[in-house]
């Protein structure tokens, strides 16, 4: 960290005395040139830094939709009893594939 912060400040000493070598080589032509870079520099500098939202540690709650209630409540009470099933009844389906089929009809490329 402290190799990182003394880079840092080297890097804006540096662009410092730039600046003002440049000040004085050139008069301040150089000033009216970097007038709206810094000003809009300065804005948004500003913007980020008061008008920030505030992030809460806590996530908001979300309702529940009446559908979403009905299925968990329809699964409660099933679950509640005993069931004589042992397999649970998934609402997915495997689709077969045809990775490792070879078929001589189709190209290999499209």
């Amino acid at each position: 960290m402290k190799i990182q912060s003394f880079v840092t400040w080297t890097v804006i000493v540096l662009a410092a005395l730039g600046l003002l070598s440049d000040i004085v080589l050139e008069g301040f032509i150089l000033l009216k040139g970097l007038l709206i870079p810094v000003v809009v520099f300065i804005v948004i500098f500003l913007l980020f830094r008061f008008y920030q939202p505030k992030r809460s540690k806590a996530y908001p709650k979300v309702k529940p939709s009446l559908k979403t209630m009905e299925k968990v409540s329809g699964i409660k009470k099933n679950s509640s009893g005993i069931s004589s099933k042992k397999h649970k009844n998934y609402p997915f389906q495997v689709i077969e594939g045809q990775k490792g089929k070879q078929d001589d009809d189709t190209p290999k490329y499209h």
